[in-house]
C-alpha cells in the first residue's frame, strides 16, 4: 500500500470530516485541496502531508528494504 492510500485510509477512519481537518489545519489545508486528495484527483505536498498525517496520528518509520539491487 502506498503512502497515499496509507493517508486516505487513515482520513477516512479518523472520524472527522474534510471540513473540520481543514479547520484543525490552521490554514495549511483547504477542504477542496482534501477533497481532490481523497478522489485521487490531486497529490501532497511533503509538508502538507505531514500536517495531514499529524492531525490524523499517523507516523512514518523507515525500513531499510533487505534485496536492494
Amino acid at each position: 500500500m502506498s503512502l497515499s492510500d496509507t493517508l486516505r485510509l487513515a482520513v477516512s477512519n479518523c472520524g472527522r470530516s474534510r471540513y473540520r481537518l481543514a479547520k484543525e489545519s490552521h490554514g495549511e489545508l483547504s477542504e477542496q485541496l482534501l477533497s481532490g486528495f481523497m478522489r485521487h484527483k490531486t497529490d501532497l505536498s511533503l509538508r502538507r502531508a505531514n500536517v495531514l498525517m499529524n492531525l490524523v496520528g499517523l507516523e512514518v518509520s523507515i525500513k531499510q528494504k533487505t534485496n536492494v539491487m
